[in-house]
């Protein structure tokens, strides 16, 4: 059971820290897919902070920014 609980960690972060690098550069099919097979992830802030959905704005990829309000629903006030 640890073992599962930590290789299920393991593949958590590494598919969170494929969706920020997603969120910052516009790939909205891996955006997509994080928050399809992640969606309690998708308001947790990275390692340094932000969120995904702040991530996007801040390196202005409105389509990500629009998908993960409108479509992922993700909370736009979280901190």
């Amino acid at each position: 059971f640890i073992v599962y609980e930590a290789e299920d960690l393991r593949y958590r972060f590494l598919a969170s820290r494929a969706a920020f690098s997603a969120a910052a550069t516009g790939d909205q099919v891996a955006v997509k897919k994080f928050t399809d097979d992640y969606p309690t992830l998708k308001d947790k802030p990275n390692f340094w902070g932000p969120t995904l959905l702040y991530t996007a704005a801040l390196n202005n990829q409105f389509d990500i920014v629009k998908h993960l309000v409108e479509k992922a629903r993700c909370e736009v006030n979280t901190k």
